[in-house]
């Protein structure tokens, strides 16, 4: 599996250039050295707490890739986007289900 490949990341407002920076660095296990290594390769210049919130980013994503991995599950954040057809049959399922329930 080539980590961060389908990755599904939320929106991150004005930190997206973080998630960049850190699709550029590569997902994994990043030391200190490998965000240096790409700063100086790259000419960009970090800040300290950009360089924490690099490696944070992804021992955030290494802990979801752990804890949910071979498990069909949504995203833990909502994109906006409601597939409302989805939605109106789901909640007819479950007043359905209801009902039968209390006969």
């Amino acid at each position: 599996m080539e980590l961060g490949k389908d990755a599904r990341l939320p929106p991150a407002g004005d930190a997206q250039y973080l998630l960049q920076m850190v699709d550029e660095i590569g997902y994994g296990v990043v030391e200190w050295g490998q965000i240096h290594a790409w700063a100086s390769m790259t000419g960009t210049t970090l800040t300290p707490w950009e360089a924490n919130a690099i490696r944070n980013i992804n021992l955030a994503y290494l802990s979801a890739l752990n804890e949910y991995e071979g498990k069909d599950v949504p995203p833990p954040w909502h994109d906006g986007k409601i597939d409302r057809a989805k939605v109106e049959d789901s909640v007819r399922k479950a007043l359905r289900g209801r009902s039968r329930g209390n006969r």
